[in-house]
């Protein structure tokens, strides 16, 4: 079963549930419902929504950008060893382990514009949006080490 969301219908309100025929077969007729299924403008917003997806290569861009990130992530880390314990990815899922509490590091990252929340009390945890760019890498990058730098002069 895959269930999508928000940007599939390309900033248009509309969700996607598709399973394999094997689970549907099992579905009987009135089992299953929805408060907006069938709306022509929503299914338009969802074909536009998948095909722009499938012709602007939207996965294959996404894990390019997944693996650039955390290959710079490492690298920081290893520039850092003394502020950074780890580095751990999945696409673009990507968490900072730190040496300290994050709470500190998250106001400063977004006082300065990059978004981050916490996951426990020592890591940092990203989520960029699928259609992150280069250059956004890099700002994310280089943002991230100045407010490790910055943190880890002043003794944390």
């Amino acid at each position: 079963m895959l269930v999508a969301g928000k940007s599939i219908g390309g900033g248009f309100p509309v969700s996607l549930v598709a399973v394999s025929s094997e689970l549907g077969e099992r579905v009987e007729e009135g089992e299953h419902g929805s408060t907006h299924g069938g709306n022509p403008l929503a299914l338009a917003a969802l074909v536009g929504g998948i095909e722009a997806f499938l012709n602007d290569d939207v996965n294959g861009k996404a894990a390019r950008m997944g693996q650039l990130f955390a290959y710079q992530l490492a690298e920081l880390a290893q520039e850092l060893r003394n502020v950074i314990r780890g580095v751990r990815s999945k696409g673009l899922m990507l968490a900072v382990e730190l040496r300290e509490r994050v709470s500190p590091y998250i106001a400063r990252l977004q006082s300065e514009g990059l978004l981050t929340l916490r996951s426990g009390a020592t890591t940092l945890r990203m989520l960029p949006p699928y259609l992150i760019s280069e250059e956004d890498v890099e700002l994310g990058i280089s943002t991230l080490t100045r407010a490790l730098t910055d943190r880890a002069r002043q003794g944390g």
